[in-house]
């Protein structure tokens, strides 16, 4: 008997162990952080958007304007209020690693099931920028999150989102105005590891390609959009 209780407590130690450690494990994950960002030292700038301790009230206040510019130009995009967002303006190479996941990373997009957080570091202080990753989450919001992993390629999550992004290296309208649609070539880039290839010459490429498609996808279907 003795020893029956004994295996007992030992397996409710491992039991308890094995819980503690996937706790741990979960609050290491980078979207888990962003998750909890509120509860953190950085600063409340507006519902939602988080900017690290280190920014002054000046860059604060252009980082609120260029939020609620990102907001309005997507509103104008997809017909609706894009809602289900979080956004964390890093400053430091610690702070980006910590909400990325990531060393060399300046944008990146956590797409969860209870929405975006995007975090940004000094480089994506820039209204195309952030209105890119913004459309990404209103296409979740539109979609939802099955939808979004299992059904929707990232050549159009991609392409949809540079409709909102005018930085200049990713257009040129003289392409555009013949481009032709490729079935074939993007098929082979519609998972996130083939888009985004380890060339950035070649990324580049599907960046454009995906931006002339949706284009053209647009000028037929852009009423359906917030039907979508």
């Amino acid at each position: 008997m003795l020893r029956r209780h004994k295996s007992i407590k030992l397996y409710i130690i491992a039991f308890t162990v094995v819980i503690i450690i996937i706790i741990v494990s979960v609050f290491q994950l980078p979207y888990t952080r962003c998750a909890f960002i509120h509860s953190s030292d950085f600063l409340v700038l507006e519902n939602n958007v988080y900017g690290s301790p280190e920014l002054d009230n000046s860059t604060c206040d252009s980082l609120k304007m260029l939020v609620n510019k990102a907001i309005e130009r997507n509103k104008a995009f997809w017909l609706i209020e894009p809602r289900e967002f979080t956004i964390i303006f890093c400053v430091t190479k610690s702070e980006l690693e910590r909400y990325t996941g990531r060393k060399d990373a300046q944008t990146i997009s956590h797409i969860t099931p209870i929405g975006t957080y995007i975090v940004l570091g000094t480089q994506g202080y820039n209204l195309d920028i952030i209105s890119h990753e913004m459309s990404h989450a209103v296409l979740l919001q539109i979609v939802g999150y099955q939808n979004l992993e299992h059904k929707i390629p990232t050549w159009f999550n991609e392409g949809i989102a540079l409709q909102v992004d005018y930085r200049e290296y990713m257009m040129d309208s003289q392409v555009e105005k013949s481009y032709k649609t490729n079935p074939e070539y993007l098929s082979n880039i519609s998972d996130f590891t083939s888009f985004h290839s380890s060339s950035w010459d070649e990324t580049l490429k599907h960046y454009l390609t995906s931006r002339y498609e949706l284009r053209q996808w647009l000028d037929l279907n852009y009423n359906e959009l917030k039907n979508f």
